[in-house]
Order: C-alpha cells, then structure tokens, then sequence
C-alpha cells in the first residue's frame, strides 16, 4: 500500500497510464483506499490517500498455505518480530493475514487466499471496513506509525 496525497491523481496514473483496473475500493471516515490489478490477483497495487503525506505502508506477500501464515506468525512471535495486527481475514480480496514491522519501518502482510478476478465479470465494489474478522491493532501497531511517511513538501521530483 502507497501513501498518497490524492486518489484522482493516483487513479489517473494507475488507471489512465499504466493501464490497471480497479479491483475495489475501502472508504472508511479516517482512510480512503484503493485497490488497482494488472493480472488475475484481485490488487497488485493498494494506494490509500494521506493529505500532504507520501509513503510506503506495507507490503504484501501471499504464500502456498493457510498453515503457511500460520506458522509465519509463530515464527514472527519466537523471533521477538513486532506483530502491529493479528490474524484476520479482508472483505475485498478475502486474504487471510497478519501485518508485522521490517526492519525498514514499513509493514509486512503476510497472508494466504486472496481471490482471483475475471475483468469479464468483476464488478467493483466499496466496502465500509477492511476486514470481514480480526486484523486487531496489537499494543505495538497503535504505538507504530504506519510505515514509511513523509511529508509532501519535503519530496522533490
């Protein structure tokens, strides 16, 4: 997921130059999202928009299994791994995943299940909420700062 500091300009660059299609959307009061696909996966590209803020949230990677993400977690746990949400399933792409902090200060979704979309067929959608279950903030994740943020004024193309 992106940090942008607008969705038209956002739309316009995914959707109008590079050609994605947009897969959903998440408007809830505090955050705007949209999700974008260039293939079958239901978003290959999430962009949420932060007045006069850029920046990278986080990163997603799908592996094979649910026991996968599972035993990811477990992993995350005993290595001492910052855990910002807990497990818990998405009402768009219905992913099951947890999000842990990186060294580099953005975020890891770790997850399993994401659907596949047919552009013949897709209709997108707005949910109101991100997740169907779960996805918790955990003590550490309501004191992190979401990722990798940056004050608009202080990017310079």
């Amino acid at each position: 997921m992106l940090i942008l500091p607008d969705l038209a300009e956002a739309d316009a660059f995914y959707g109008g130059v590079l050609g994605f299609t947009l897969s959903d959307r998440v408007d809830e009061d505090h955050m705007k999202v949209r999700f974008y696909h260039c293939n079958g996966r239901h978003h290959s590209l999430a962009v949420a928009q932060v007045p006069g803020k850029v920046g990278l949230n986080h990163l997603m990677l799908e592996v094979a299994s649910l026991d996968d993400v599972g035993t990811g977690l477990d992993l995350a746990k005993q290595a001492g791994v910052p855990v910002l949400r807990g497990l818990g399933r998405h009402t768009n792409d219905l992913m099951t995943s947890f999000y842990m902090l990186t060294p580099s200060s953005f975020q890891i979704e770790y997850g399993h299940g994401g659907i596949v979309v047919d552009d013949l067929t897709w209709i997108a959608a707005t949910n109101d909420r991100p997740s169907l279950w779960g996805h918790e903030l955990t003590e550490v994740g309501r004191a992190t700062v979401p990722g990798i943020l940056r004050d608009l004024g202080a990017v310079t193309p």
